[in-house]
């Protein structure tokens, strides 16, 4: 029996904090000769958000036509037929999707009060102060525009935060710091 596997939501495995919106969906097959069709389910809980019945065809990725809601926790489904016409078992695959732009609260960090003093003799300013310097200069002597003054790397900051989160059942917390946190 034929059957789905590799279940890609977004070209990711089971990814968390997608973007809302229509998702695209991919797999490949197992057992079988070849794929003639495809029936896909998209849920959230109890509701159903996309059915789209049997599908003919060898295609092995859809774009689901109904958008999926942010803070949706989903999964979807597939069941392939083979060259006999013949269902396979269901395969099933789970994603996320993350906030939306309106739901983001805050304000931007930035820890510095006052400009460093930095004596660029640190490893990375080191390198990068004489490359900066002679493309400024190439700059200015192309007529193609003014140097401009070396700004240095600074270090990275250190932010942290302490916080209780109310109690209840199961709470999600949403970060973004490209990838650079802990928490």
């Amino acid at each position: 029996m034929m059957q789905a596997t590799n279940l890609k939501t977004n070209h990711l495995t089971q990814p968390l904090g997608i973007d809302a919106g229509t998702l695209f969906l991919s797999w490949q097959c197992a057992e079988g000769v070849r794929q003639t069709a495809y029936e896909i389910e998209v849920t959230a809980g109890a509701e159903t958000l996309w059915t789209s019945g049997k599908a003919l065809g060898s295609v092995m990725h859809t774009e689901t036509p109904t958008p999926v809601p942010p803070k949706t926790q989903g999964q979807w489904r597939i069941r392939l037929w083979d060259e006999n016409d013949q269902p396979g078992a269901w395969s099933t695959a789970s994603f996320e999707t993350g906030l939306a732009q309106a739901d983001w609260q805050g304000v931007w960090v930035c820890p510095e009060t006052e400009e460093p003093d930095i004596d660029c003799t640190d490893a990375i300013n080191a390198f990068a102060k004489p490359n900066w310097e002679q493309k400024q200069a190439a700059l200015e002597a192309s007529g193609k525009g003014q140097a401009q003054p070396y700004q240095p790397h600074r270090p990275a900051s250190y932010l942290r935060k302490t916080f209780t989160a109310p109690a209840g059942e199961s709470k999600r917390l949403y970060i973004t710091a490209k990838g650079l946190y802990a928490a």
